[in-house]
């Protein structure tokens, strides 16, 4: 298929949805092109999501040994993403989107959207909303230049982050024992303007590490994001936690 027709198949999609949006999803390590496609199909359907479901694949080997060819992997797709994502925004016709992203896909969705607001800084007010689950980001670096790019783009930020994520506490000691952005506990990112979820309670995979793009409660949490614009303190099921900044975060009620 070229791509004239792909935009033009999107775009029908597109159309046919009352409110003219899309979603992308970027998927992490460790996940094959089919892989990517199940969760993408899974999301669309736990969110009951009218629009048009994309996901972009990278060249992930799909094998857990692969770290660190994934990571050059996710590194070369960057420039194609944002090019992709420009282009999507440009030609799919939708006029609000919500991007998704797992693991290390949220180091190539972030780096491509920073890029892509500085580029194109007339489609920032496209993107609705970011949801990163269990980003595999340095936390520093996410705090000192990726949010507050974010922040000055869509404006709207959630992450969600676990403390028992064996695939982030891997990450984290291959990079010199750097926290990962997708921790919890003593980790956990909480910022101004950005929605941080812990999941610890949350368990799915072996390594608790896919639990926001496979687990009901936290689809249904998507859900509210994406339908009904709610933030944390409207959406059923959640509860506050102060921390000593004065700010809170919030973890599913027990």
């Amino acid at each position: 298929m070229d791509v004239t027709t792909y935009f033009r198949n999107i775009a029908a999609w597109v159309n046919r949805s009352k409110k003219e949006s899309a979603f992308v999803f970027i998927h992490g390590y460790n996940t094959t092109f089919e892989d990517a496609a199940r969760r993408t199909t899974q999301i669309t359907y736990d969110i009951r999501f009218k629009g048009a479901p994309v996901f972009y694949s990278w060249l992930s080997n799909g094998d857990p040994g692969d770290y660190i060819s994934d990571e050059e992997d996710m590194r070369w797709s960057t420039t194609n993403l944002e090019k992709f994502l420009a282009d999507f925004a440009q030609e799919s016709q939708a006029d609000q989107f919500f991007l998704i992203a797992h693991s290390m896909g949220a180091r190539a969705l972030t780096s491509a959207y920073v890029s892509l607001i500085h580029n194109y800084s007339a489609l920032k007010e496209k993107f609705i909303e970011i949801i990163l689950s269990a980003p595999d980001i340095v936390s520093d670096i996410f705090k000192r230049d990726i949010a507050p790019a974010i922040f000055a783009g869509t404006g709207k930020l959630t992450l969600y982050a676990s403390s028992k994520d064996k695939a982030l506490q891997l990450s984290s000691e291959m990079h010199g024992g750097y926290p990962r952005a997708g921790e919890s506990g003593a980790n956990l990112i909480v910022l101004e303007g950005m929605e941080s979820i812990d999941l610890t309670s949350v368990r799915t995979d072996f390594l608790n590490h896919s639990y926001a793009v496979e687990n009901r409660s936290v689809l249904s949490d998507i859900y509210h994001i994406v339908h009904n614009s709610l933030r944390a303190h409207e959406r059923f099921g959640l509860e506050p936690v102060s921390t000593s900044l004065a700010l809170n975060y919030w973890r599913f009620k027990r």
